[in-house]
């Protein structure tokens, strides 16, 4: 009793060591799963340690893992199933986990047998198990991946790298997977008759040492699972391959990974890592949210052909007789590794220096067409040498023609501008001013400033031209500016002429003309007619509508006015050229104000400019010779002549509408105001 209640201790305390986490609450607990991995065997045997590396790259940073060790290596019988029961009963009666893992079969028999006891409704994961070792009965919500070793396939990979081989030594220890694996080899015997096969089973480490020292390279050995010789000595497997290998001078063949890396060359082997990467991607499923029982169990077990780079070397094998994919450990970094940013900076300078001299050949080349081009245009310019003073002629001649334009457009504008100081109601267009201003003074002021800058140009290259001082650049140079200059003048004159005439109109006596009283809609019908030498360019129609009674005492010239500027404007902006289009004008009439509405039914005005269509100077035509004075004109004469009111409607690529709305009896409207 008192050596089970030590024993029991015991394996509490080894337990409570070996538990890799903490099982307080994490600041992420919430945000992560639980998942408990049982080992079979003890921490530190390779095997395990690369099942839970395989694990935890999957898992690390998706769940909290906790892992045990059962220790099977050294203990596993009934009444250590039992105590490790009621530990882990005791152990985590307060927690609950989203999946546990199992690797190898004592701790899948384990969970088979209490699993549902102690983590009842918790599914399972196994690894490492093959189909012989897997019970008949597993707990629900069970799947895993198996573990086998495929044999046949070691000794055909290791008889094609050593063809002159006649024997086989197998070392396997003597528990249930030892006897399992050698009851296979047997069996595949029968197909190698040329070759005999030995056995290493009941004896003890000291025997098969003296046993493999007396092999050479005609004989293989093909390690299987051994961890405990006949008199129970427990080895690593590590241990295993190094005493085998240093001891004999055959070449060492394995089926499980653990051997690769002391003294095996390797092999088709099953890997520790690759079946906790396999289980570590089953759980996941499981803990995103996949039912157990839909994973099916993944038979073919994830092995991998891997072999160490020294024994290779040792043994005289190419890598290129290896099989494709093949996992080569423990080799040295190739140059290009080991030096990789030397390698890359003075390939990327090498790279570089022969686009610089790329560039260079390029450069020189276009250098020289450069120069031979520069030869032709020095003959031309020499050429052209012969006529330069008849050239400086003529464009003194212009230049004087534009002199005397300047002059005659600057007293037209000091008697336009003479004309509108005299005026009583000079008032009414006040908001012109500034834009006149600007409008005219600004085109004459850069022709004024070109032209006097060409005369004193001209002066300078004339007078070279006498002394023989004249270099040809200054002359091209000259001739260049002479043009450009010219063409400035010309094109801010005619600016300005344009802008001076309209100004003219738009400064006409608002009283001038005597009021009448005539029959609106004929009137219209008479500007119309008028308008039909421009109309008749166009595809735009022409509807008049209302009454034919339409009786209104007013100015008629501005009426005319008015409309001729609405229709010419619509010509111009409310249609591109040959457009088909129509205009309509409809006339109404009340008891004291009559209502012409004018609308076309063309490109239409954007609501930006549709607020400032009315002002002075206002125009989106200004390249193509607009002055912005048509629509200002038309709301001068409807509200300071007329007494009226105009407004403006429009939607972009629809209609624009004005909308006129005058007193009927202008005469009586100014009666009034003559009483009061």
């Amino acid at each position: 009793m008192i050596k089970k209640t030590s024993l029991f201790i015991s394996l509490c305390l080894i337990t409570l060591s070996i538990f890799n986490y903490s099982y307080g609450i994490a600041e992420n607990y919430d945000l992560k799963k639980d998942v408990l991995v049982i080992n079979s065997y003890n921490k530190g045997l390779k095997w395990t340690d690369d099942i839970v590396r395989g694990i935890e790259s999957i898992l690390q940073d998706k769940a909290n893992i906790y892992v045990e060790y059962m220790d099977a290596k050294r203990i596993d019988n009934e009444e250590y199933h039992v105590m490790l029961r009621d530990i882990f009963s005791h152990k985590f009666k307060n927690y609950s986990f989203d999946t546990i893992i199992t690797s190898d079969v004592n701790a899948l028999a384990f969970m088979a047998k209490y699993g549902v006891e102690i983590f009842p409704n918790t599914p399972l994961v196994f690894c490492g198990v093959d189909a012989v070792e897997i019970p008949e009965a597993l707990p629900p919500h069970t799947t895993g991946v198996m573990e086998t070793i495929d044999i046949k396939e070691n000794l055909e990979l290791a008889l094609s790298l050593h063809q002159k081989a006649k024997s086989i030594l197998v070392i396997s220890d003597s528990n249930e997977t030892g006897k399992n694996n050698r009851a296979e080899v047997e069996a595949l015997s029968l197909l190698y008759k040329d070759l005999s096969f030995q056995y290493v089973t009941e004896l003890s480490m000291d025997e098969i040492i003296e046993k493999v020292s007396k092999l050479g390279q005609e004989t293989i050995i093909l390690a299987l699972s051994y961890v405990k010789d006949s008199q129970d000595n427990i080895f690593s497997f590590q241990d295993v391959a190094k005493i085998i290998s240093s001891n004999t001078k055959a070449p060492f063949y394995s089926t499980w990974d653990f051997y690769i890396g002391s003294g095996s060359i390797g092999g088709y082997v099953a890997s520790g890592f690759y079946q906790g990467e396999k289980a570590g991607e089953l759980t996941l499923k499981i803990l995103e949210g996949e039912s157990a029982e839909d994973i099916p169990i993944v038979e073919k077990s994830p092995n991998k052909y891997i072999f160490d780079y020294e024994k290779l070397r040792e043994f005289d094998i190419r890598e290129q007789d290896l099989p494709k994919d093949s996992i080569i450990v423990n080799k040295s970094p190739s140059f290009y590794e080991e030096y990789k940013l030397i390698v890359n900076i003075t390939v990327s300078f090498l790279v570089f220096l022969i686009i610089v001299i790329i560039f260079l050949l390029l450069n020189i080349s276009k250098r020289k067409a450069i120069e031979k081009d520069l030869l032709i245009k020095t003959k031309e310019i020499r050429d052209l040498n012969t006529n330069l003073e008849n050239r400086i002629e003529e464009r003194t001649l212009e230049l004087s023609q534009s002199n005397d334009k300047l002059k005659e457009t600057l007293d037209l504008l000091k008697e336009t501008q003479s004309y509108l100081i005299e005026r009583e109601k000079i008032s009414a267009l006040g908001d012109l001013v500034g834009g006149v201003a600007h409008e005219i003074n600004t085109p004459i002021g850069i022709a004024l400033t070109g032209a006097t800058y060409l005369v004193e140009n001209t002066r300078e290259i004339v007078e070279k031209l006498s002394n023989n001082t004249l270099k040809r650049a200054e002359l091209e140079q000259f001739l260049s500016t002479a043009t450009d200059t010219s063409h400035i003048i010309q094109s801010h004159m005619n600016r300005a002429s344009k802008v001076i005439r309209s100004f003219k109109q738009i400064a006409v006596d608002q009283y001038t003309g005597d009021l009448q009283t005539f029959n609106l809609k004929k009137y219209v019908e008479d500007v119309i007619l008028s308008l039909h030498p421009e109309l008749k360019k166009t595809k735009i129609s022409m509807d008049i509508m209302g009454a034919d009674d339409i009786d209104i005492t007013t100015y008629p010239g501005d009426i005319a006015h008015i409309l001729t500027n609405l229709i010419m404007n619509t010509l111009s902006h409310g249609y591109e050229e040959y457009e088909e289009g129509k205009i309509i004008i409809e006339l109404d009439k009340s008891p004291k104000e009559v209502t012409i509405r004018y609308k076309d039914f063309g490109k239409g005005i954007n609501n930006k400019n549709l607020k400032k269509i009315f002002e002075p100077f206002y125009t989106t035509a200004r390249g193509k010779g607009g002055t912005g004075f048509g629509l200002s004109i038309v709301y001068n004469l409807v509200t300071q002549r007329l007494k009226g009111t105009i407004i403006c409607e429009s939607e972009e690529g629809k209609y624009t509408e004005f909308i006129l709305t005058i007193p009927a009896d202008l005469n009586a409207i100014q009666s009034e105001k003559t009483n009061l």
